[in-house]
C-alpha cells in the first residue's frame, strides 16, 4: 500500500489540509482490510481505481463506498475490506473549513459519507468526472486547485463564531467547553445549535475528538516521555482518563495504535506537519 500526499497552493492552504492519494495493488480472495481512527478532518474522495467494492463498518454505516463521496465528521473508527487494487485521491479540509465550500446539513451525515451523486452540484460533478479520468497525480491535482479557487473567490473569509471557537480549543485543549459561549456572550444553547449546524457534531463531543486527534499525533511522533505527558498536554484528567478515552474512539490501547499505524490514519487524520510529496508505503 502507498500513500503520498501534496501541500495545497498557498490561497487555499487555510482551508486544505492536503491533497493525497492511497494505492494498493495486492489482491485477496479472502479480503484486505484496514482500521482508521475517527477524523478531525472532513474531505472529499475519489476512487479513481475500483476493482471490487470497498465495504466500510462502524455500526451506523455499514454498506459499499460510492465511487465518489463527501466524508463528514466521524466519531467512530472505521473497519475497510476490500478483495482487488484501489486507488484513492482525496481532498481533505481542515477542521471546520468544508462548510465553507459545500454548505449541507452535515449533522445527518455524521458517521456515515455524502455520495457526490445525491449532491445537487453540477460543479462538484464535473469535479469528479475530471478526477476519475485524469491520468496523473499532477493532473488530479490541477483539476482540484482550478475547483477550489474558484469556489474561493466567492467565499465571505471572515473568521466566525465557529472559527474562533475551534482556534480556542486547539490552543488551550484544556477549556471547558461551556466557557466558549460567555466569552463572546451567547446563550450556551444558541452557540450549540449553531455549532451542530455547520460542524455536524456538538461541541462536546468535537472538543473530545480534538483532544484524541492531539493525542495520536503526539503519539505517532513519539512526542513524549510518558503517557501522562500525553494526557496533560492535551487536556485531560489524568492518564486514565486519557487511555479510556482513545480506546473508546479506536477499540486499542495507545501502545495497540503505535504498533498498528495504517495509511488510511495518514490521509483522514489532522496534524499540522503536512510534508509536501511525503510517501509512506507498507
Amino acid at each position: 500500500m502507498k500513500f503520498q500526499e501534496f501541500v495545497p497552493p498557498l490561497a487555499l492552504q487555510p482551508f486544505i489540509h492536503h491533497y493525497a492519494i492511497l494505492e494498493d495493488s495486492r489482491e485477496s480472495s479472502a479480503g484486505l482490510t484496514e482500521c482508521s481512527p475517527p477524523n478531525l478532518c472532513t474531505g472529499l474522495l475519489f476512487y479513481y481505481c475500483l476493482n471490487s467494492p470497498v465495504v466500510v463498518t462502524n455500526g451506523v454505516y455499514d454498506d459499499a463506498l460510492p465511487q465518489s463521496f463527501i466524508l463528514p465528521q466521524c466519531l467512530l473508527s472505521h473497519h475497510w475490506l476490500y478483495h482487488k487494487p484501489i486507488g484513492m485521491f482525496a481532498i481533505m479540509f481542515k477542521p471546520g473549513k468544508l462548510r465553507y465550500f459545500f454548505p449541507y446539513p452535515l449533522l445527518e451525515f455524521l458517521d456515515r459519507v455524502l455520495p457526490l451523486s445525491d449532491c445537487e452540484d453540477k460543479g462538484l460533478h464535473e469535479l469528479e468526472e475530471r478526477i476519475i479520468e485524469a491520468k496523473t497525480i499532477g493532473e488530479r491535482i490541477q483539476v482540484s486547485n482550478d475547483f477550489l479557487m474558484s469556489r474561493l473567490l466567492r467565499l465571505n473569509r471572515q473568521i466566525d463564531l465557529i472559527d474562533w471557537s475551534l482556534q480556542q480549543l486547539f490552543k488551550h485543549p484544556g477549556t471547558h467547553i461551556n466557557d466558549l459561549p460567555l466569552e463572546v456572550k451567547v446563550s450556551e444553547r444558541h452557540f450549540r445549535r449553531i455549532f451542530e449546524r455547520e460542524m455536524g457534531v456538538n461541541p462536546k463531543s468535537w472538543q473530545k475528538l480534538a483532544r484524541f486527534n492531539q493525542a495520536m499525533n503526539m503519539i505517532q511522533k513519539h512526542n513524549f516521555q510518558t503517557l501522562s505527558d500525553v494526557a496533560y498536554t492535551c487536556g485531560y484528567y489524568d492518564q486514565t482518563q486519557f487511555i479510556e478515552q482513545f480506546k473508546f474512539f479506536t477499540q486499542v490501547t495507545p501502545v495497540q495504535f503505535l504498533k498498528a499505524t495504517l495509511p488510511i490514519t495518514e490521509l483522514t487524520a489532522w496534524r499540522e506537519d503536512v510534508v509536501d510529496k511525503r510517501e509512506i508505503q507498507r
